[in-house]
């Protein structure tokens, strides 16, 4: 019941719903959902990539972005409705000093009144996009939250929301039933249906103001279900964020008439008491709207990239960066097999002399000391290490090519030559020794994730430049110091991931500063730099 304790719950609660649409999204049948403005090739494109690791975060953070930019650009519409403001508030002064004050005090609160109309509207159109039945696992967990029995939960809250609520995105609706009131124990089957599909969406008619007014044509004379929970129908997005422009800016004019014109004389003639109250009274409803503006838009985001609001082209994006970010990660990985095994031919033929055996491994001594020193020490960050093992499946993967469940000795070899990882026999032999811990001569699933778990305390040791210059090295196959969509749709190809030619082509042109249609190092090496708290 204290403030930190229903911040808890709010924020638990807002964690659940984000992962709530994140399942419908991610849902194989998602896109028979998804509107008319997709083609039958992006649906496909969709329906392919659009997996339950698709990176709905991601996908948010850049719609946010784009409309962020859509937020600042000022439209005429909105420039008139500044300057029936100016016009009403001047109108106002002139008229009466005093009253004027007290109608601009006025409409600093009726700002804040608006947003919060807006903020309900978001929030309820956002209950109608989700299965109700989720609603009724936050319930849980909000009592979950709220006990004493769970002292573990309310300790961890404020230290993240995935902590707090102790399971991950896939697992969290697994809710105990035990642990629920009877009231939420047995649902309904439209519980688990999306709400805003079970209404019927309004018919608009033959009107010609009210196709207008809703922005519907003349041949459908129906809203889709999506726009139709929307004030003004397939212009609410529109209206909404007209809103929301229009009291980013009424705020500066709210506090810049103030400054200009009430400021100097309330400090002047107004006792200290008096004064203070009355900048409090004026300040409070701009403090109300940037606290409120922040929840107000991210829920805004959620309710116009989900469903039939969906953007393929974010979407396509997001898989872009995901493969991109997943091939490098990958490589890195291969690398690091090589980096491991210079390791190990320097601690067991040269013990005796650390600091030549790391100059021939291009890791310096220090190095080489401190890697021994906190080998085994299992100080490692849990998530980083998480996402590493998944890579390091998906390694596993590519080098079994038989499936047999074991990487043999020429299994790895074939690989790690084709990718140009290992120069000679002896540098793949120093690699399976290091990964063959049972010395059997194969290299099982169960040792190379062992192997991976000590990955992290080999990185730390590895300058981000030699690992910015290992990587880039297996992509540029001609050395010519730059890396060509050829090159890069080959190397791509070999490591399993399929993007069309065009995709490969973005991405190169997402890092080419200077035009040329292929990637330098220079430009790689910015390339891995975004991404490396991603591969690393």
């Amino acid at each position: 019941r204290s403030p930190m304790g229903w911040y808890r719950v709010f924020m638990a609660r807002s964690y659940l719903i984000y992962h709530a649409l994140r399942l419908e999204f991610v849902k194989p049948d998602a896109n028979d959902r998804r509107g008319a403005h997709i083609s039958q090739e992006e649906r496909e494109q969709m329906r392919k990539h659009v997996s339950p690791t698709f990176d709905f975060g991601e996908y948010l953070g850049i719609h946010l972005g784009e409309s962020l930019g859509e937020l600042v650009e000022i439209t005429p519409l909105t420039w008139l409705a500044l300057w029936v403001v100016f016009l009403v508030m001047w109108f106002i002064y002139k008229v009466d000093d005093q009253v004027s004050f007290y109608v601009l005090v006025a409409f600093g609160y009726f700002n804040c009144l608006v947003l919060w109309l807006v903020y309900r509207k978001c929030t309820d159109i956002r209950q109608q996009l989700i299965p109700k039945w989720y609603f009724h696992r936050a319930s849980v967990y909000n009592q979950l939250l709220t006990t004493e029995r769970s002292p573990l939960l309310r300790f961890a809250a404020p230290l993240g929301i995935s902590a707090a609520i102790g399971v991950n995105s896939s697992s969290f609706i697994d809710v105990p039933n035990a642990d629920a009131p009877p009231a939420h124990r047995s649902l309904s089957g439209e519980d688990e249906d999306l709400p805003y599909l079970l209404r019927d969406p309004p018919h608009i008619g033959e009107s010609a103001w009210k196709r207008w007014l809703y922005g519907v044509d003349k041949e459908t004379m129906h809203l889709d279900h999506q726009s139709s929970l929307f004030w003004f129908g397939h212009h609410g997005k529109h209206f909404l964020m007209f809103v929301m422009r229009f009291l980013f800016l009424a705020v500066a004019v709210y506090l810049s008439v103030f400054a200009v014109n009430f400021g100097p004389g309330i400090v002047k003639n107004d006792s200290t008491a008096i004064a203070a109250l009355k900048i409090m009274a004026v300040l409070l409803p701009v403090a109300i709207l940037h606290t409120l503006i922040r929840y107000v838009y991210g829920v805004f985001i959620q309710i116009t990239s989900v469903e039939l609001m969906t953007d393929p082209r974010i979407v396509m994006k997001v898989v872009r960066l995901q493969k991109t970010q997943q091939t490098l990660r990958v490589l890195r990985l291969l690398s690091s097999l090589r980096t491991a095994a210079s390791f190990r031919k320097a601690r067991r033929h040269q013990r005796g002399a650390e600091e030549a055996a790391a100059r021939t491994s291009s890791i310096s001594a220090d190095k080489l000391r401190r890697l021994k020193k906190r080998r085994g020490t299992g100080m490692v960050d849990i998530k980083r290490q998480q996402q590493t093992r998944m890579a390091g499946g998906r390694v596993f993967d590519l080098i079994d090519s038989d499936r047999s469940g074991t990487v043999d000795y020429q299994e790895l070899s074939e690989l790690l030559k084709r990718l140009g990882i290992a120069e000679d026999e002896e540098e793949v032999r120093e690699i399976v020794q290091e990964l063959d811990a049972d010395g059997s001569g194969s290299i099982s699933r169960d040792e190379f994730m062992n192997w991976m778990g000590n990955l992290d305390t080999i990185d730390e040791e590895v300058d981000a430049h030699e690992l910015i210059d290992s990587i880039f090295k297996v992509l540029d196959r001609d050395d010519s110091g730059c890396v060509s969509a050829e090159e890069l749709q080959e190397t791509l190809q070999q490591l399993g991931e399929e993007l069309t030619f065009q995709d490969i082509r973005e991405i190169i042109a997402s890092v080419d500063e200077n035009g040329d249609g292929k990637i330098s190092r220079e430009e790689f090496e910015q390339m891995i730099l975004l991404h490396y708290e991603h591969i690393v």
